[in-house]
C-alpha cells in the first residue's frame, strides 16, 4: 500500500537524489528538490522505495517527512513497527495521531 503525503526536507537545502536501487553506489535518477511532493511505496531500515513524477526509486528516509511542511513527522522518527506507521498514517498533530493509532490498535487508550 502506498502512503500518500511525503515531501523531501533537507538540511542544506539542496533536496535528495532518488536511486535507481537501495544503495548510494546506485545509478541516480533524479535530484528532488526541497519541498516537492513524493508518494512512499515502502519504507525501509534506511531508505524508502518512492515515486516521484513518472520514476520509481529510493531516496534516504532522513530526507523525508510525512504531511505537509507546517505539520510533518520525519520517517526516521517513526517507531520501529513501520507496519503500524503506515496503518496510522495522517496529516494531524501528534496528540491526535497518537490517539488514532492507539484505537486502531486496539490499545484502550482514553
Amino acid at each position: 500500500m502506498a502512503i500518500p503525503g511525503g515531501y523531501i526536507r533537507s538540511a542544506n537545502g539542496l533536496g535528495a537524489v532518488l536511486r535507481e536501487k537501495n544503495s548510494s553506489s546506485s545509478k541516480a535518477l533524479a535530484t528532488i528538490p526541497d519541498g516537492e511532493t513524493v508518494e512512499i511505496i515502502e519504507v525501509l531500515d534506511r531508505r524508502s522505495k518512492v515515486q516521484y513524477d513518472n520514476l520509481i526509486g529510493f531516496v534516504l528516509n532522513d530526507l523525508i517527512d510525512y504531511g505537509t511542511p507546517e505539520n510533518s513527522t520525519p520517517v526516521g522518527d517513526q517507531t520501529e513497527n513501520n507496519e503500524a506507521v503506515v496503518i496510522c498514517l495522517s496529516r494531524r498533530t501528534a496528540l491526535e495521531l497518537y490517539d488514532a493509532c492507539a484505537a486502531s490498535l486496539g490499545l484502550g487508550v482514553d
